[in-house]
């Protein structure tokens, strides 16, 4: 059972388990009352484009502040028999929640992909540990970075972490700058780093982006680079399709390198496994691996891999 498909309240009838059943009982009819503000708030902004969940009311945040307070316990109590994993984010212990991908992933779904503590999945907690490896090396409190596209997982942290810090994005609502990452229009070595997570597939030209993350960064500093690594070689779709310009490959590593004089890769096997960095992926009861070499995982699906590049 997942959390936003909790069954109807069982019956609390004295059985032999009759404790299990009237906590299931409580816990599932708590989950319901906390959720239906929550699900009149979603479906109002599913009808609008470009809203951002930044852009909330006061009640509306109000609202999700319980529902993240609540959930985790709810959650706990509803899978207590499920493999339990740490969040690197949040510190949160316990089951994770299986996630539904895009339609245009043919129904996959990832399983124990899903934080309920902060809502961080796969991506951002190795980004997490990544970032708790080189940070160690600076003092980022000296220190500035440009997020682009930001997490809203992370972004507390990287605020708190950094003498400045800066989202941008072109779109995206509650961003310090209104940025194309096909062409900043900030100085050369305006910043000490870079942050991308699932940014690449989206502009039409991948090359410029590349280049301008380059171009923005000092001598000394670095981007962070966390995609999906999906096929050997990138897929160019010739336009936009369900809002990507492309799959990336893995030959997109090489053209970090290109421009990178040093680029490390981390991966998900590094860590770990109590993090579950690992995308769990499977189309119905079938495992699907067939990933590139360098972030499959046979029988599993794929591993995170996060390049982290310096000039």
């Amino acid at each position: 059972m997942s959390l936003h498909d909790a069954a109807e309240p069982v019956d609390s009838c004295i059985t032999d388990q009759g404790c299990v059943v009237m906590q299931q009982d409580w816990a599932t009819g708590a989950l319901q009352i906390i959720r239906r503000p929550f699900r009149r708030l979603v479906t109002r902004r599913g009808n609008q484009d470009s809203v951002s969940w930044s852009e909330g009311t006061e009640k509306d945040r109000w609202t999700e502040s319980l529902k993240n307070a609540v959930r985790p316990h709810v959650y706990r109590l509803l899978h207590s028999g499920g493999p339990n994993f740490t969040c690197p984010v949040c510190g949160y212990v316990g089951p994770f929640k299986d996630k539904r991908m895009p339609a245009a992933a043919g129904g996959m779904i990832r399983r124990h992909s899903k934080c309920v503590g902060c809502g961080s999945s796969e991506r951002h907690r190795i980004l997490s540990l990544v970032l708790d490896d080189v940070l160690g090396q600076w003092n980022p409190a000296s220190r500035s970075l440009l997020h682009i596209a930001p997490d809203l997982a992370l972004q507390p942290r990287l605020r708190r972490a950094f003498g400045t810090y800066h989202a941008a994005d072109l779109f995206q609502a509650g961003v310090d700058f209104r940025e194309d990452l096909q062409c900043l229009s900030f100085a050369s070595a305006s910043y000490d780093s870079i942050l991308v997570s699932r940014v690449l597939m989206i502009p039409p030209d991948l090359e410029s982006c590349i280049r301008e993350m380059r171009r923005v960064l000092r001598p000394d500093g670095m981007a962070i680079v966390g995609e999906a690594w999906l096929c050997e070689h990138t897929q160019e779709y010739g336009g936009l399709r369900d809002g990507h310009s492309r799959r990336l490959g893995a030959d997109t590593i090489r053209m970090l390198q290109q421009h990178f004089r040093d680029v490390t890769l981390f991966r998900a096997a590094q860590f770990d496994q109590r993090y579950q960095l690992m995308n769990r992926t499977y189309h119905g009861d079938q495992v699907v691996d067939d990933y590139p070499a360098i972030t499959r995982e046979v029988g599993v699906g794929y591993q995170e891999l996060v390049a982290v590049c310096r000039p």
